[in-house]
């Protein structure tokens, strides 16, 4: 169990335990039409709370034993049952010790382990001990460097048939124009700020409510500012 699962030796006497009480619930040579604990008890054993032995198991933490922004589950090793009461015993790397709780979320499901007596697991186990060697250059043949041959370019082609590019003097000259030519930027007021002409009739017909009149016909509403 202990192996299969890949947990530490020193859960040997956890692992006994768990194996004794899935005996006493299994049918034997001994006792062929029930198991012992049927036997012993004189009912059927319930079956329904048996989980995988070595799988992770999530222990609820009471609100009492943690603050607020404390994990509400502490992660722990499925290791057996608790006979003495309602329970299951899990085992806690991290602080070294066993609880039993009835809270516990189980997750069974276990990764494939290979076999460490299996020839072939050995076998990969091997290191590779062949060494890679890095390529090296070789010369070009005769046909590939031929001047007919595909991808081969010869040098009066190359020359003869390219014309002039300037691409790299209009690069130059871009990189030695000085850029104080396009002279200081023009600064311009905002928008919101553009037409002034009529600030001082609005904030003077602000300042002096007296002197407003309410127009009584269309012609007045219209002639008055």
């Amino acid at each position: 169990m202990i192996t299969a699962t890949n947990q530490s030796r020193e859960l040997w006497a956890e692992a006994s335990n768990c194996a004794v009480y899935l005996r006493n619930r299994v049918i034997g040579k001994a006792l062929p039409e029930m198991t012992p604990y049927e036997a012993w008890f004189g009912r059927k054993p319930n079956l329904s709370h048996l989980r995988m032995f070595g799988c992770s198991a999530y222990m609820h933490i009471p609100a009492d034993e943690r603050s607020k922004f404390s994990p509400k589950a502490r992660k722990c090793v499925f290791v057996g049952y608790c006979e003495t009461q309602k329970g299951f015993r899990l085992w806690d790397s991290v602080r070294r010790r066993i609880f039993v709780s009835r809270d516990v979320i189980f997750n069974e499901i276990i990764p494939e382990l290979p076999h460490h007596f299996s020839s072939d697991y050995s076998a990969k186990l091997e290191p590779d001990t062949s060494v890679i060697r890095p390529l090296q250059p070789t010369a070009p043949s005769e046909e590939e460097t031929a001047p007919g041959a595909i991808g081969v370019e010869t040098t009066e082609q190359s020359t003869d048939n390219r014309p002039a590019s300037t691409e790299t003097d209009a690069n130059a000259d871009f990189l030695s124009s000085p850029t104080d030519d396009l002279g200081p930027r023009k600064r311009r007021p905002p928008v919101r700020w553009a037409d002034e002409s009529t600030t001082g009739i609005y904030a003077g017909i602000a300042t002096d409510p007296d002197e407003l009149v309410e127009p009584e016909t269309y012609e007045e509403a219209i002639i008055s500012p």
